[in-house]
């Protein structure tokens, strides 16, 4: 058991879980899941709408986040191809706007 687990228990279990699934998966004979998110097209497309939302407002925006804004390994558990740490590399694109 790693030493986390006396402090996260939820992520110990999850990740549990998720071992188990890719263990039946890999059983079954499927070896890979398939990518069902597109990382790039999603950091695109939420980017373009904060510019057009950006030039609507005088230049000034007020920004709320669903979810983590960075390690978000729940989403990249959930949608196979999304990256941890999305959010925070479309704020570092948008830092000079």
């Amino acid at each position: 058991m790693p030493g986390n687990f006396e402090v996260f228990p939820s992520v110990f279990f999850c990740d549990s879980i998720y071992a188990y699934m890719l263990y039946i998966l890999k059983e079954k004979g499927v070896q890979k899941m398939k990518i069902g998110f597109d990382n790039d097209k999603y950091l695109k497309m939420q980017s373009e709408h904060i510019r057009e939302r950006i030039l609507q407002f005088d230049n000034k925006l007020y920004l709320e986040f669903g979810g983590k804004l960075f390690d978000d390994y729940h989403a990249s558990r959930v949608l196979p191809g999304f990256q941890p740490d999305s959010k925070l590399h479309m704020l570092l694109e948008l830092k000079d706007q």
